[in-house]
């Protein structure tokens, strides 16, 4: 549950192509947590133990006051707020000779065409006949000006082939894209220019929006005001016997001159397009792809850095832990305001000069989430490269995890139809299966495994897997399509906050107390069998009861998974489908439906039989019989 003030439009294609739109006016009363005057975060930093010299310095503990208020209609309860250390991305990285730095980020696509101002395409004056929405652009005065290779921009000129140009006198009528950048165009010559996506387009909207405080935050300066560019449906020309509807996005922060390249629709293709940006000379400028397929997709986006606003350095700074990952709110009403204190710890061993922000990701409470902001604190170590260490605050490395989460399954109530299968390896990794719906509902599992972890946080990279052509006739195949940051504050409680495909979604977690602790019978884990593997079953027991989610693929490949349930005595379960929601979706009730039945003979709590497991589904048949089974994690760990 998000506030949320605006239209909704829902637009219905028929099979021949035909389609209407309606729109309606939505008002969605709801909590909306946001930081308040930053400034302060900043300027009020304050040492708690050290050598007082005002530097932070190796073995020193910080902290610094965050001002909270509900600026929301409705009263978020037992709220929390969920930091993280900064994670930059410099994986991939390139640079230019003036300093500016081009690479993969998170993609948060805005969608302004509801709420944007709409422009009409000028046709350009250096191509005849010219048809303004294939060969056009358009003049965008922005409300703050942003440093370009060292100059000042306060207009700027989109042109219909999925560029900018920085001049006013720009046409935009350039459509064979330059490969690789720098590199004079041969048309349209006039201005530097920001290139999202250019290759020969046509046909697209093009909507422009400016936000005070950006919906999407920038991964460099904390809340600012931002510019919003969408060229909506645009098609390739060159493919004249099939109509794509791509859309590509630009952000401008221009308080830091951070540019951010996004893409949605259908028909996407980088295959001849040139992704970066140069200077107005043609002298210097950043590829980040060109004239290459695949290098631009939905799940990602590419993010420009200005030289004096550089990203951290790539993954979390471990030589800094937060000492309270996760910081209590409580109830916090309407117009509420809270102030809470935020402290961290430098290790003893943190390299002098050495860089480090810390996000807050996501405010968490009953009724929903609010998305946080990065770079809410930014430092560096010492003073000029000089640091004198301390070793008197008992910091020495960083801190070990002392919550030993409760091993499997772990759910949210009010999100029923999405839950994991979780444990913790030697209070080190965090490993699980998640297992959600996609965007229709249809089931979908992703797993986690990775030893990233302090303070009672883990971090993980989430996996997709899927095998092309079907189980058993193709190789697997695994893809990064996001990450989570899990922070227990007791062993049976978590706060999640996880980003799957571009979309972030964060809510509390907990651990699935479904029937009595004591059980005669404790076969809880994660079963395989290592002739066969690349699925397996989730197994939970408690009482006398028995619940088995299993990880399969349908007859495509795609993952798909069944429940159920039980008394826990190796009787035969059936097992059902369900159709629920996606991680980021509002929550709907599941359907479900009988789809076959599975039987596991487990002896303790690390090996056992499958005897049987049989499904039949739309798409999907699956059977196995007689299989050894064992345990992923031994029990001890």
């Amino acid at each position: 549950n998000q506030q949320f003030v605006g239209n909704i439009i829902l637009t219905v294609k028929d099979s021949a192509g035909c389609q209407g739109s309606a729109s309606q006016a939505l008002v969605v009363a709801g909590a909306d947590l946001e930081l308040q005057q930053l400034g302060n975060t900043q300027q009020g930093l304050a040492q708690v133990c050290g050598n007082n010299d005002g530097v932070i310095d190796p073995g020193e503990r910080w902290g610094t006051l965050l001002n909270i208020e509900n600026v929301g209609s409705r009263t978020a309860t037992d709220a929390y707020l969920a930091l993280s250390m900064g994670r930059g991305t410099a994986a991939g990285q390139q640079s230019d000779t003036y300093g500016n730095t081009v690479s993969s980020c998170e993609r948060l696509f805005i969608d302004i065409s509801s709420t944007g101002t709409l422009h009409s395409w000028e046709p350009a004056s250096n191509v005849s006949n010219a048809v303004a929405e294939d060969e056009g652009s358009v003049l965008i005065q922005l409300s703050q000006a942003f440093d370009h290779y060292g100059v000042s921009v306060s207009q700027v000129r989109a042109s219909t082939n999925g560029f900018i140009s920085t001049s006013a006198n720009a046409t935009g009528g350039d459509w064979d894209n330059d490969c690789p950048l720098p590199q004079s165009p041969d048309k349209d010559n006039t201005g530097a220019r920001i290139a999202p996506m250019h290759d020969d387009l046509k046909d697209a909207l093009f909507y422009h929006q400016n936000f005070s405080s950006c919906p999407r935050a920038a991964e460099v300066g904390g809340d600012q005001a931002c510019e919003v560019f969408l060229w909506k449906g645009a098609d390739l020309f060159e493919t004249q016997n099939v109509v794509e509807e791509i859309d590509v996005q630009a952000i401008l922060y221009p308080a830091t001159s951070q540019w951010v390249y996004q893409y949605a629709g259908s028909g996407l293709d980088g295959a001849g397009a040139t992704i970066g940006m140069q200077n107005t000379a043609a002298t210097d400028g950043l590829t980040y792809a060109c004239d290459t397929a695949n290098s631009i997709n939905t799940t990602a986006a590419v993010c420009t850095f200005n030289k004096n606003n550089q990203p951290a350095a790539s993954g979390a700074a471990d030589f800094i832990t937060l000492e309270s990952p996760v910081i209590s709110l409580g109830d916090l009403i309407a117009n509420g305001n809270e102030n809470r204190s935020m402290n961290f710890a430098v290790s003893e061993d943190a390299t002098c000069g050495s860089t480090f922000n810390i996000n807050l990701e996501a405010s968490v409470y009953d009724e929903g989430f609010n998305e946080g902001q990065n770079n809410i604190l930014t430092q560096t170590i010492g003073n000029n490269g000089q640091c004198n260490v301390v070793s008197s605050c008992g910091v020495g490395s960083i801190k070990a995890n002392d919550i030993v989460p409760r091993r499997g399954l772990w759910w949210n109530p009010s999100r029923d139809g999405n839950g994991f299968d979780l444990s913790t390896v030697n209070s080190e990794s965090l490993i699980y299966f998640f297992y959600t719906g996609d965007i229709s509902g249809e089931p979908v599992w992703y797993l986690a495994n990775d030893a990233d972890s302090a303070n009672n946080q883990y971090f993980n990279n989430i996996t997709y897997v899927e095998v092309p052509g079907g189980f058993g006739n193709g190789d697997a195949s695994a893809a990064v399509v996001g990450w989570s940051n899990t922070s227990f504050i007791d062993d049976s409680t978590a706060i999640q906050v996880r980003m799957i495909n571009g979309k972030l979604s964060a809510e509390k977690q907990y651990f699935f107390q479904y029937a009595a602790d004591e059980t005669p019978n404790m076969h809880t884990g994660s079963y395989f069998t290592p002739s066969d593997s690349g699925w397996g079953h989730s197994v939970s027991t408690l009482g006398n009861i028995r619940v088995v989610i299993s990880y399969i693929y349908d007859q495509a490949g795609k993952p798909y998974w069944t429940i159920g349930s039980g008394i826990n005595n190796n009787s035969a379960l059936d097992v059902s489908y369900s159709n629920t929601f996606c991680p980021s979706c509002p929550a709907v009730t599941r359907s479900n439906r009988l789809v076959g039945d599975i039987k596991m003979t487990l002896n303790d709590q690390s090996f056992g039989t499958l005897d049987s497991y049989n499904v039949t589904d739309e798409g999907v048949s699956w059977s196995r019989s007689n299989l050894p089974i064992q345990n992923i994690i031994p029990p001890n760990n």
